[in-house]
């Protein structure tokens, strides 16, 4: 619930930058319904991680999500 655009609204957005390298987005909700992380998976969304955030979460995400090219793409971003 952001002010401007919600979450996916903004990966549609940068996703419609058509950049040479684009970031793998990771979407963050607290929302743990299934539904809702297919739908941010098909809107954009590379991953979808669930709130509360613990860093055994992120790691598991990052692991299954980077690779050593995608995270130099990632950090070029």
């Amino acid at each position: 619930h952001m002010p401007e655009m919600d979450g996916i609204e903004a990966a549609r957005t940068i996703s419609s930058l058509n950049l040479d390298n684009p970031p793998i987005i990771i979407g963050c909700t607290a929302d743990a319904f299934e539904h809702t992380r297919q739908k941010m998976i098909s809107e954009c969304c590379t991953e979808v991680i669930t709130k509360p955030v613990s860093s055994a979460k992120l790691d598991k995400v990052f692991h299954a999500t980077l690779t050593p090219n995608s995270a130099n793409s990632a950090k070029q971003a």
